[in-house]
C-alpha cells in the first residue's frame, strides 16, 4: 500500500515537473487549438517562400477575373513568365490579382526576390504556357494546372531543360469577379 501511494506521489510531481519544464521551453500542446506560434519566419518549398503557419489576408483583389477560369490562367501565365529583372514587378501584379494566401505569398516573394544573389548574377528567366487546366474532383473551387516551362540564365542554368510543372490552384470569389486564393506548385 505505502508503495503505490509512493509510486503515485513520484508519477504527480514528475508531471508536475514536465509540465513546467514543458512551459518554460513554450511547448504546448501540439493538439490543442488555442496555441499560437510566435514563429513567423518561412520555410522554402519548390522555390516558393511559404509561412510555418497559415497566413490570413483579407485584402481584396484589384483586378479580379469575370471566371475561375480566367483568374487562373491570367495568374499561370504571369506567374511562369518574368525575367530577373521583371519578377519583383510580376509578383506585385500577381498579389493585386490574388486573395488570401496567394497573395500573401506573392507579397513575401517580392522581399525574397530583392535579397537572392543568384538571380541576379545568373541572370534567371523563366517561360512557359499553361498546357492543361481542369477542375479537381474535390470541389469547384481547386484546379489542376499543368505548365510546361523552361529556366535560363548563366551557369546551371544554362542548360536546363524544359519541364512540365503540376500546380494545385484554389480560386474564390472577390469582389467584381474571381481571384486565385490558393497557387500550391507540386513537387
Amino acid at each position: 500500500m505505502r508503495t503505490t501511494h509512493l509510486l503515485q506521489r513520484r508519477a504527480a510531481v514528475t508531471a508536475v515537473m514536465v509540465g513546467v519544464c514543458c512551459a518554460g521551453c513554450d511547448i504546448g500542446d501540439p493538439y490543442s487549438s488555442t496555441q499560437t506560434s510566435t514563429d513567423t519566419t518561412s520555410r522554402i518549398v519548390d522555390n516558393e517562400a511559404q509561412p510555418r503557419r497559415p497566413y490570413r489576408d483579407d485584402t481584396p483583389a484589384t483586378a479580379p477575373a469575370p471566371s475561375p477560369q480566367a483568374a487562373i490562367e491570367r495568374f499561370g501565365e504571369l506567374y511562369v513568365n518574368w525575367t530577373y529583372r521583371t519578377l519583383a514587378d510580376h509578383r506585385r501584379r500577381l498579389a493585386a490579382m490574388a486573395v488570401g494566401e496567394a497573395s500573401a505569398t506573392q507579397r513575401r516573394a517580392i522581399a525574397e526576390a530583392a535579397r537572392d544573389d543568384e538571380l541576379q548574377t545568373s541572370r534567371i528567366a523563366n517561360e512557359g504556357k499553361i498546357v492543361a487546366l481542369a477542375t479537381a474532383r474535390d470541389g469547384d473551387d481547386r484546379w489542376v494546372v499543368v505548365t510546361r516551362e523552361r529556366t535560363t540564365g548563366e551557369r546551371v542554368y544554362e542548360a536546363l531543360p524544359p519541364a512540365f510543372h503540376v500546380t494545385l490552384a484554389t480560386v474564390a470569389r472577390a469582389r467584381g469577379g474571381w481571384a486565385v486564393s490558393g497557387w500550391e506548385p507540386q513537387r
